[in-house]
């Protein structure tokens, strides 16, 4: 009979039919049991690597320059290879329970569905061994292949920016940016024609190791023979279910997301029953992606199976699965009555960590919601950013505080300005770096913005902060050092103009520690703020006082963290009040903003509610997280 794909999807769902509960409790057994189990291992294992840098974590663009090290390399590898393990665990299960000699005699109810998924988690872990270095060798053999592809996507990512700031080329897009994105896409294209038939023709290497017991290295060879002629029929059988499952599932989630839309978007008589809507829709979500990993994954397992029975007839007729000389402990069959009470146990124990943060939580909400408001490159709805027009008019408006960006002149002067270069603002190709105070000071940046605002030059540190005092403004910097430059020295300048100016309330953030670390050397008691959106490593240990993260990072578990820490958390760039409710209510300590009146007029309103308003506000808020 010719093999087809569909054919091997058709044999595959047929053994799923013989066990589906136990294959599914499999599954959700391993990935539990594994994500419990690794991740404390991989999260070691990361930060190890990472002390051997000299720092605590990496942020931002430092990312990019840790994972250019042995060490960040390292890290990374390690915690691709521990990630994969456990779905490689979860892999090895299904294809035990497939490889049955009689699937039908699996034992019913939950007795018997615990111990045939423990089971095949407890064989599959002998092998761990081996799976690690299946693992390992797969994943340095396709970076090999791939190098060449990053490599060059590097290079053409450089050439785009190498006279350029960054942001300017991703905002107003020129030439080179369309042109970059198409050389980048065609080699994103070619790595995967690449890399992907190289990673099926390893196919059937996890059954080889798992049920045969063949040496990773021994076992990926044997398979890419084996999947000689069955290539093709491999790839349309495991691509078309991963993106036919995906396909479904969108559907599904594109329905659930339409039905709560339309739910959430209408009053619905109460914000109890609002909020308890939100929560059946998020519940909604997360049982179809759930769902659609599990159907992926098990479905995947299956199909593997069928290929490595088909290609290997003698050994899946006469097979006795490796692991079935488990320790007698583990093929014991757990007693459904102490199944019940260790469930129980659990649920009490959930039941009592879930009342504590409740009863915290509500605790919690009857503080007075006491949020900074931060005006982002001063008032930038109503004047061209980081300009003094811009800036006395934020404090005029009722900011809390104003953010700038500072960095240096060629003569080494402290100048407020975002971009690295003038493209955005002045239609300049000149970097503020190679330019001196004077010559910055010919250069118009406010026209862009409207012809009102002509007049206005880029300004110093000094003239800022004088001009603060000179208006009386209430509110205080928030200066952000600039990357690019030399951040010793830029700290050691921004600290100075401080200390002559008298000024002890502005705090310094920047998304460069190097920058920060230099900024506590010159100024010990200046507040800083370290600038995250995204890290390795453990941030709580950086020596910093808050946290600037953007509004997609405010999560409830950061704010937790965070306060366990003593560390406050500020949030950018909040443009909507619903959000800032939101935010308040979960306990961020500032918002930066383009307009603070709205952000003004919503706190206010929030501290007006009563708590019984407010609490169930604060519910809806975690619903919708």
């Amino acid at each position: 009979m010719r093999e087809t794909a569909l054919r091997v999807i058709r044999d595959s769902l047929r053994a799923f039919r013989l066990a589906p509960a136990t294959m599914l409790a499999a599954w959700i057994v391993v990935e539990a049991t594994t994500g419990a189990l690794l991740a404390p291992i991989a999260s070691w294992a990361t930060n190890w690597l990472i002390s051997t840098t000299g720092r605590y974590a990496v942020a931002n663009e430092d990312i990019v320059r840790f994972a250019l090290t042995p060490a960040g390399a390292a890290a990374i590898f390690v915690g691709a290879v521990i990630s994969l393990l456990g779905v490689v665990l979860a892999r090895a299960s299904i294809l035990r329970l497939a490889s049955r000699r009689d699937g039908a005699t699996t034992r019913r109810g939950l007795a018997g569905i615990a111990r045939e998924s423990i089971g095949a988690l407890v064989a599959s872990a002998w092998a761990l061994p081996r799976l690690t270095s299946l693992i390992a060798r797969q994943l340095v053999l396709l970076l090999l292949l791939a190098s060449p592809f990053f490599i060059v996507i590097g290079l053409v990512a450089w050439f785009a920016t190498r006279d350029a700031e960054l942001y300017w080329v991703v905002t107003v897009r020129p030439t080179r940016f369309w042109v970059a994105l198409a050389i980048i896409a065609t080699c994103a294209i070619a790595m995967l024609a690449t890399v992907v038939p190289v990673w099926l023709r390893w196919s059937l290497a996890l059954p080889l190791c798992v049920l045969e017991g063949r040496r990773p290295r021994a076992a990926m060879r044997e398979s890419a023979e084996l999947m000689r002629g069955r290539l093709r029929v491999a790839a349309a059988a495991r691509l078309g279910w991963f993106i036919g499952v995906n396909l479904l599932a969108a559907g599904a989630l594109s329905l659930v997301y339409a039905g709560s839309v339309a739910l959430l978007s209408r009053e619905a008589g109460s914000l109890t029953l609002t909020a308890a809507l939100a929560g059946l829709s998020l519940l909604a979500h997360g049982a179809i992606l759930a769902l659609e990993a599990i159907t992926v994954g098990v479905g995947d397992a299956l199909l593997v199976h069928t290929l490595w029975r088909r290609a290997r007839p003698e050994a899946a007729a006469n097979l006795s699965p490796p692991g079935d000389n488990a320790p007698a402990r583990a093929r014991a069959p757990l007693h459904a009555g102490r199944a019940v009470r260790l469930a129980a146990i659990g649920l009490g124990a959930l039941a009592l960590v879930v009342g504590a943060s409740s009863a915290k939580f509500l605790l919690g909400l009857r503080r007075p919601l006491d949020v900074e408001l931060t005006a982002h490159r001063g008032a930038s709805s109503v004047a061209p950013e980081n300009t003094l027009a811009a800036i006395l008019a934020a404090g005029a408006l009722g900011a809390d505080r104003i953010e700038i960006d500072v960095m240096l002149s060629s003569d080494s002067r402290a100048v407020v300005f975002h971009d690295t270069d003038l493209r955005r603002m002045a239609n300049d190709p000149r970097r503020v770096a190679d330019m001196t105070l004077a010559e910055l000071r010919e250069i118009d940046v406010g026209s862009w913005f409207d012809p009102a605002f002509a007049s206005e030059r880029i300004p110093t540190l000094e003239e800022v902060l004088d001009a603060m005092r000179d208006a009386g403004a209430g509110a205080t910097l928030n200066i952000e050092l600039k990357t690019g430059g030399d951040p010793d020295r830029l700290a050691s300048v921004v600290a100075k103009i401080l200390r002559e100016r008298g000024d002890t309330t502005s705090i310094v953030t920047s998304l460069s520690t190097r920058a920060l670390v230099a900024m506590r050397r010159e100024d010990p008691d200046r507040r800083l703020g370290a600038i995250v959106s995204a890290a390795v490593g453990d941030v709580f240990r950086l020596d910093v006082d808050l946290f600037a993260v953007p509004v997609n990072r405010a999560t409830s578990s950061l704010l937790a963290a965070s306060a366990r820490a003593g560390r406050q958390v500020h949030v950018w760039t909040v443009s909507d009040p619903e959000m800032l409710t939101n935010l308040a209510l979960r306990g961020v300590h500032g918002v930066m903003t383009n307009d603070v009146e709205p952000m003004r007029a919503r706190l206010h309103e929030l501290n007006e509610l009563e708590d019984l308003e407010r609490l169930l506000l604060a519910f809806r808020a975690r619903l919708l997280e």
